[in-house]
């Protein structure tokens, strides 16, 4: 009870004195300085040649900019060295549909006709890694993207998987 007494004390003592009665002679020091509304000057103005005279009108100052930095001729090779450096890459991270995994090359075989059968949109890889046969199926940048193609060729594959893996870039 007391802390609140307190409290409702030092606001009336902070606040009130502080609030103004209409009173406008100020008692601080600057109440003698003009202030300046104008923030024109603060404001960028462009450089003007100097050859014409800066006293013409809207369309001097709007025809006779001159830049003083151009960051397009510093930045022209280095856009054109990094586009030279990513011609090198031909593959990046993503992730493929492995439709069948197994040690028969007829097996993979007919999995992948399967595939072209049902769609020729997609790529279809076959790799040999002693002793497995692996069919996997498209080029995804995205899991949800192959999530999509998944969803259809498991009907058709229901062993298929959604793997990480490194796809073309094309």
């Amino acid at each position: 009870m007391k802390i609140s007494y307190l409290i409702i004390g030092l606001t009336v003592l902070f606040v009130f004195p502080a609030c103004k009665g209409g009173s406008k002679a100020s008692s601080h020091s600057d109440a003698g300085k003009k202030i300046d509304d104008d923030l024109s000057k603060y404001t960028y103005k462009p450089k003007v040649k100097d050859t014409e005279a800066k006293t013409d009108t809207k369309e001097a100052v709007a025809t006779n900019v001159v830049f003083e930095k151009h960051i397009n001729r510093h930045l022209d090779p280095l856009m054109d060295s990094i586009a030279v450096a990513n011609k090198r890459y031909h593959s990046a991270p993503g992730y493929r549909i492995m439709i069948y995994s197994g040690n028969s090359s007829e097996e993979s075989a007919e999995a992948r006709r399967e595939v072209y059968d049902w769609s020729r949109e997609y790529e279809v890889y076959t790799q040999y890694k002693q002793p497995a046969f692996r069919v996997k199926v498209g080029n995804f940048a995205d899991r949800i993207s192959a999530n999509y193609v998944f969803s259809d060729l498991v009907r058709f594959f229901p062993n298929a998987v959604i793997i990480p893996d490194q796809i073309e870039i094309k």
